[in-house]
């Protein structure tokens, strides 16, 4: 019964602790501030240019800001992009690497809106960041299938993990748990 009882507090230790170690997307964060830019870009997404198939620029603005994109359809990921904002001085006020992203495309004249979740791996006072670009992304016909070449509007804003609530199981688990171990130690007195 002893080995019955470690074995049991083993697996749940290992079912809490795999929670923790899943991937983030945009529906885990909240954008809390500050906003690290929020201005127009040059998005140049040509899917010619190969592996690193795009380029976010601003060397003009107060904040200058850069980055790259490269996205895959097999596994409908970016990979290996990230997003650099920069200060008057050009100290680093975020730079993050892209987790995940969303796409609201409507295939006319209209605004669409490509949103990224950035996991910070220099500078920043948040763990995450959402980048916003907002401009006509599929005026070439499909923004992922063709490209999109021009100016688009980036907000950059820090984002945090909310708190995550206790789930309701877990109290009946650990009940569980102390039950077993109440008639374990009962049974052996």
């Amino acid at each position: 019964m002893k080995h019955f009882i470690k074995t049991a507090i083993g697996a749940a230790a290992i079912a809490l602790s795999a929670g923790a170690a899943q991937a983030v997307s945009l529906d885990d964060v909240v954008a809390t501030g500050p906003e690290y830019f929020n201005g127009i870009v040059d998005l140049d997404y040509n899917l010619t240019f190969g592996p690193d198939a795009g380029s976010i620029t601003d060397l003009v603005g107060p904040f200058p800001v850069g980055g790259n994109l490269s996205f895959d359809s097999l596994t409908d990921a970016f990979i290996s992009s990230s997003l650099t904002v920069f200060d008057t001085d050009f100290s680093i006020l975020f730079d993050g690497t892209v987790e995940d992203h969303s796409l609201s495309q409507d295939f006319g004249p209209g605004d669409d809106v490509l949103t990224l979740l950035l996991v910070r791996s220099f500078g920043g006072a948040t763990p995450y960041a959402i980048a916003t670009l907002t401009g006509d992304l599929d005026a070439l016909g499909g923004f992922f299938a063709v490209g999109f070449a021009g100016d688009v509007n980036l907000t950059v804003t820090g984002a945090i993990t909310p708190a995550i609530p206790l789930p309701a199981s877990l109290p009946l688990l650990l009940a569980g748990i102390g039950g077993m171990g109440y008639v374990a130690r009962r049974r052996k007195a």
